[in-house]
């Protein structure tokens, strides 16, 4: 009985619009890694499998395997390549997880948080977090 309600607990958390890219290990920063954060609002104009687009992309997180196309609407703590009201593609593991339900995404805004550090010189990405408007 106990593990259908940690079941249902999950289910209803994990359709959240708050939802959350997993965070991989393999991603975290290391010690003395320098944090990097961005945070704007943008609009989802589209959402499709890798593979079925000509992209340059955004990688965030651990796996990713799905392409997000966004026009950024307003920047409230730039970062490059999150620094300027443009579109971008994001490459993300899951937009179900990201969005609360992909197919709703689309043509709505959203608040995005995206969390990174810096290694060998690079900004790498490992986690976005997405809040509709």
């Amino acid at each position: 009985m106990k593990s259908a309600a940690a079941f249902a607990l999950a289910m209803v958390l994990g359709t959240s619009v708050q939802a959350q890219e997993r965070r991989g290990p393999q991603m975290q920063p290391l010690l003395g890694e320098p944090e990097l954060e961005a945070r704007f609002t943008a609009s989802v104009e589209w959402i499709e499998a890798e593979g079925k687009r000509e992209a340059q992309a955004v990688p965030i997180g651990a796996d990713p395997r799905w392409l997000v196309g966004i026009a950024i609407l307003s920047v409230e703590k730039p970062l490059p390549p999150f620094d300027q009201m443009e579109k971008r593609v994001l490459f993300v593991h899951s937009p179900a997880l990201l969005f609360g339900g992909a197919e709703k995404a689309p043509g709505k805004t959203y608040t995005f948080k995206v969390f990174g550090h810096v290694r060998n010189g690079r900004p790498k990405f490992y986690h976005v977090e997405a809040q509709e408007r």
